[in-house]
């Protein structure tokens, strides 16, 4: 339960943070946002983790495989994602995002479940979720698959997908290995640090940013590295990647309610209805379903 909300939290945070992260993106590319965003999340969890990054240090060489896949993923996800939104309608990349999360994260995790009827019912509802959130932005979607252009940028949003999915499994590994939450957090961006800044160079984007800049550099990793993906990280400690999976599309759900509350958008009746009842469906699931194995707590003692 705890769990779920942690992660809950981290959808209202996100869909919240989206609006002036896009505000700073409007002035730098998103290659030099993530760059500096994730390189003062990660410095702040290596700073609170100071007296024991010799203890991380040793875990991270104990389980270097795990670390280092934890990393390429995170890359994939997170690039691969950022980049189509400069050309696609963000609201239509982050449903086709999070409607295939449920989808990619069952079948990396098939082996968990151990009857027929139990695979059927998670796969029933992967595919319901996925079907109400295409409803939702239909209009949009079908406005840009006529582009090829567009249809390879969402092509790139399922790689990120399938790559999230990854990236969940692999963290929660770290987090039965001993890792505590702000440990999994000290040494996951690494890889997606020194690429964004790769990337930045490669395309000739400046990475050189005035006081103003810097200052809001530093409310993005705030709002979008450090407060929410703490509560992603510990949700996934507590319920698993299934049921994280489960909830992610609760993003895009925050996200047209605060369109509609907060900016006062036109309300489309038909949109709403299918947003209240995926919400109520996602509760159903979460609240009411037994959780599969691979949400079950660890049980080792955190150091």
């Amino acid at each position: 339960m705890l769990g779920s909300i942690f992660v809950v939290i981290y959808c209202l945070l996100t869909a919240g943070s989206a609006v002036y992260v896009s505000d700073v993106e409007s002035i730098v590319h998103p290659f030099v946002t993530v760059f500096y965003s994730f390189l003062f999340g990660t410095i702040f969890y290596n700073l609170f983790n100071l007296k024991k990054e010799k203890r991380i240090f040793q875990k991270t060489l104990k389980n270097l495989k795990t670390v280092t896949k934890l990393n390429i993923t995170t890359v994939f996800n997170w690039l691969l994602l950022f980049y189509p939104l400069k050309f696609i309608e963000p609201t239509v990349g982050i449903s086709i995002y999070v409607a295939i999360r449920p989808i990619t994260t069952f079948f990396l995790t098939f082996k968990d479940y151990s009857t027929k009827k139990e695979k059927l019912t998670e796969l029933f509802f992967c595919l319901l979720i996925a079907f109400v959130l295409m409803l939702i932005i239909y209009d949009d979607f079908s406005r840009i698959t006529d582009s090829t252009s567009e249809l390879i940028n969402i092509f790139l949003v399922v790689i990120a997908a399938i790559s999230g999915s990854l990236t969940s499994i692999y963290a929660f590994d770290l987090s039965k290995k001993n890792f505590v939450t702000s440990q999994v957090l000290s040494v996951r961006f690494i890889l997606l640090i020194i690429s964004s800044l790769i990337l930045a160079f490669v395309n000739s984007y400046t990475i050189y940013i005035t006081e103003p800049t810097f200052l809001r550099f530093l409310v993005v990793t705030i709002i979008s590295v450090v407060l929410p993906m703490y509560f992603l990280q510990k949700g996934l400690e507590n319920v698993g990647p299934m049921l994280v999976a489960y909830l992610i599309p609760f993003i895009p759900i925050f996200t047209c309610l605060i369109q509609i509350f907060y900016f006062h958008e036109k309300v489309r009746y038909f949109e709403l209805s299918l947003i209240i009842f995926l919400a109520i469906s996602i509760f159903f699931l979460v609240f009411f379903k037994k959780r599969p194995a691979n949400g079950q707590k660890r049980n080792s003692k955190n150091t």
